[in-house]
Protein backbone atom coordinates (compact mmCIF):
# COMPACT_ATOMS: atom_id res chain seq x y z
CA UNK A 1 0.00 0.00 0.00
CA UNK A 2 1.09 3.35 -0.89
CA UNK A 3 1.61 5.71 2.44
CA UNK A 4 3.39 9.22 3.13
CA UNK A 5 5.61 8.84 5.54
CA UNK A 6 4.77 11.62 8.24
CA UNK A 7 8.05 11.76 10.32
CA UNK A 8 11.23 10.22 10.63
CA UNK A 9 10.91 6.66 12.26
CA UNK A 10 13.31 4.93 14.39
CA UNK A 11 15.19 1.53 12.78
CA UNK A 12 13.45 1.70 9.39
CA UNK A 13 15.09 4.59 6.11
CA UNK A 14 12.42 6.74 6.09
CA UNK A 15 12.89 10.74 7.03
CA UNK A 16 9.54 11.48 6.24
CA UNK A 17 7.59 13.21 3.60
CA UNK A 18 8.57 10.85 1.20
CA UNK A 19 5.48 8.28 -0.19
CA UNK A 20 6.32 4.35 -0.37
CA UNK A 21 4.81 1.36 -1.18
CA UNK A 22 4.63 -0.90 2.12
CA UNK A 23 3.70 -4.46 3.03
CA UNK A 24 0.05 -4.26 4.16
CA UNK A 25 0.93 -5.45 7.85
CA UNK A 26 3.91 -2.66 7.87
CA UNK A 27 1.28 -0.11 7.02
CA UNK A 28 -1.18 -0.72 9.40
CA UNK A 29 1.47 -0.56 11.69
CA UNK A 30 2.99 2.91 10.74
CA UNK A 31 -0.99 4.45 10.18
CA UNK A 32 -1.83 3.40 13.86
CA UNK A 33 1.11 4.50 14.85
CA UNK A 34 0.45 8.22 13.67
CA UNK A 35 3.62 7.62 11.48
CA UNK A 36 2.36 7.05 8.13
CA UNK A 37 -0.88 8.22 6.17
CA UNK A 38 -2.08 6.37 3.40
CA UNK A 39 -2.04 7.70 -0.41
CA UNK A 40 -5.26 7.01 -2.34
CA UNK A 41 -4.20 5.11 -5.70
CA UNK A 42 -3.86 7.96 -8.44
CA UNK A 43 -3.93 6.44 -11.30
CA UNK A 44 -6.72 5.89 -14.10
CA UNK A 45 -9.39 8.38 -13.86
CA UNK A 46 -10.86 9.99 -10.95
CA UNK A 47 -12.06 7.32 -8.43
CA UNK A 48 -15.16 7.72 -6.62
CA UNK A 49 -15.38 8.42 -2.40
CA UNK A 50 -17.04 4.38 -1.87
CA UNK A 51 -17.41 5.51 1.95
CA UNK A 52 -20.87 6.16 3.64
CA UNK A 53 -21.72 9.13 3.03
CA UNK A 54 -23.01 10.28 6.23
CA UNK A 55 -19.46 9.24 7.61
CA UNK A 56 -18.24 12.70 9.45
CA UNK A 57 -15.21 13.68 7.44
CA UNK A 58 -15.81 11.34 4.81
CA UNK A 59 -13.73 13.47 1.87
CA UNK A 60 -10.90 14.12 4.38
CA UNK A 61 -10.60 10.56 5.10
CA UNK A 62 -10.65 9.40 1.44
CA UNK A 63 -8.25 12.14 0.82
CA UNK A 64 -5.96 10.43 2.92
CA UNK A 65 -6.18 6.85 1.25
CA UNK A 66 -9.25 5.12 3.71
CA UNK A 67 -11.73 3.44 1.18
CA UNK A 68 -12.89 1.18 3.66
CA UNK A 69 -14.65 1.64 7.17
CA UNK A 70 -12.47 -1.06 8.53
CA UNK A 71 -9.67 0.55 7.43
CA UNK A 72 -10.37 3.51 9.09
CA UNK A 73 -11.53 2.31 12.40
CA UNK A 74 -8.05 0.05 12.53
CA UNK A 75 -6.30 3.61 12.37
CA UNK A 76 -8.56 4.85 15.16
CA UNK A 77 -5.31 5.59 17.05
CA UNK A 78 -3.69 8.07 14.47
CA UNK A 79 -7.42 9.75 12.94
CA UNK A 80 -6.03 12.91 14.82
CA UNK A 81 -2.93 13.33 13.15
CA UNK A 82 -5.12 13.86 9.61
CA UNK A 83 -4.93 17.46 8.44
CA UNK A 84 -8.48 18.58 9.30
CA UNK A 85 -9.39 16.24 11.63
CA UNK A 86 -9.55 17.13 15.50
CA UNK A 87 -9.89 15.51 18.67
CA UNK A 88 -14.13 15.89 18.35
CA UNK A 89 -13.83 14.51 14.73
CA UNK A 90 -12.02 11.91 15.44
CA UNK A 91 -14.43 10.62 18.37
CA UNK A 92 -17.23 10.88 16.07
CA UNK A 93 -15.50 8.98 13.07
CA UNK A 94 -14.76 6.18 15.27
CA UNK A 95 -18.69 6.59 16.97
CA UNK A 96 -19.93 6.14 13.65
CA UNK A 97 -17.44 3.10 12.89
CA UNK A 98 -18.27 1.20 16.08
CA UNK A 99 -21.79 1.49 14.83
CA UNK A 100 -21.31 1.23 11.17
CA UNK A 101 -23.09 -2.52 9.98
CA UNK A 102 -22.25 -1.96 6.29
Amino acid sequence: MLVKIRKPIQGYGYFGGEIVDLPDETTTKFVNEGNAILVPDTEGDEKENPLPEDLPARGILFENGFTEVKQIFEAKESLEGIGGIAKKTAEKIIKFCEEYEG
